[in-house]
Order: C-alpha cells, then structure tokens, then sequence
C-alpha cells in the first residue's frame, strides 16, 4: 500500500514536470511566433514606406523628364505665310497662330518655319529640334536615328537660332523641354507623354 502511495506521488510530481515543461515550450513558442510577426510587420513598413518616399522623387524626376514645361495656349489661328502675329511665349513656339499647311513628318536637314511646326504640333505632333552652331555630328546622327524609329507624328529639324539656351529642344501643343546632351529616354518619354495630345486628333 505504501509503495502504491509513493508511486503515485512521483507520478503526480512527474505529471506536474512535464505540465510545466508544456507551458515552458507553449509560451516560447508563442514568443518566437509573435517576435516573427513583428519583424513582419517592421520588414512591410520599411518597404512601404522606402516605396512611399522613393516614388514620388522618382515619379518626379521621369514625370519632370517627359513633360518638360507647360505655356499658356496662345491660340490655333490660321494666318497667311509672311503674316504677323502676336509673340510667342516661349522658344521654340508651343502654340500660337501658324501658316495653314504643316511639314510633312519626318527628318529635315534645313531649318522650318516655326509657325509651320506650330501647325504638327496642333495635330498632336513632337518636333525635335537641334542648335549646332559648331555642328554637332554625333549629336544630330543620334537623333535621327531616334527620330527614324516614328513613322509619323514627329518632325526632326535643325534650328539654328542665337537666343536658344539649349542645345535640344522638345516641343508638342503647350509642351517644351531643353537639354544639352542626347538623352534617348528623356525624348522617348516627351513623345510618349504627349504624342496626339493636341487640340485636333490626326491620325497617324
């Protein structure tokens, strides 16, 4: 009878150890899930927020790189060649009155008129003009090349001109943007930011 009660005893002390053991584990367990959950947690937010404060830096430098800056519309009046007009808000012209026939879309070795070109950019046309007084080879072979990849909607054209700042210019309707060196993606992003957005829908 008495080992009987003595037996019982270890196995209650016994039943109690590895109750306390379970609990032991139980709780460590739990801990380890819940430190898993919080370096989850931290891991999402330094993403998010990593994305949250890099995009619009990002959003703004190609979103600054394909629109370039807006002018205020300034009409789309036909006038004769050789008819005066009101002066252009910026250089190269983004709007404005211009003569009745545009440039054909294309490549040109000779400068246009630019109330010609006002005309391309009304039909949602991008013109792409160059100022090499010393000439620029390699520059102009870049651009034609680029220009060649469009089979309408995009004029290519010197534009020799003492008062322009830039070596490039981009226009479309109320659209223009300047920069000195090729930049392949910048002019794709201006074409495709702003090509047939002009105030008269021409198919290409």
């Amino acid at each position: 009878m008495a080992t009987d009660t003595r037996q019982t005893k270890r196995e209650l002390r016994q039943q109690r150890r590895d109750s306390e053991r379970q609990k032991r584990e139980e709780a460590a367990r739990r801990a380890r899930t819940q430190r898993l959950a919080i370096y989850a947690v931290v891991a999402v937010l330094v993403v998010v927020g990593g994305a949250l404060a890099i995009g619009p830096l990002l959003g703004s430098i190609g979103g600054s790189a394909a629109q370039g800056q807006q002018f205020p519309n300034l009409g789309q009046e036909h006038i004769n060649p050789g008819a005066t007009h009101v002066a252009y808000n910026s250089n190269p012209p983004t709007s404005s009155p211009h003569y009745p026939d545009p440039a054909r879309w294309g490549i040109y070795d000779n400068p246009l008129p630019d109330e010609t070109l006002v005309h391309n950019l009304e039909h949602g046309g991008i013109v792409i003009e160059y100022n090499c007084p010393q000439g620029c080879p390699d520059v102009v072979s870049q651009l034609k090349s680029l220009a060649g990849e469009y089979k309408s909607k995009v004029v290519l054209a010197p534009r020799p001109n003492a008062d322009e700042p830039y070596r490039i210019t981009l226009t479309a309707w109320t659209w223009l943007d300047g920069f000195n060196d090729f930049d392949a993606d910048r002019i794709r992003a201006f074409i495709k930011a702003h090509k047939d957005k002009g105030p008269e829908l021409v198919p290409d």
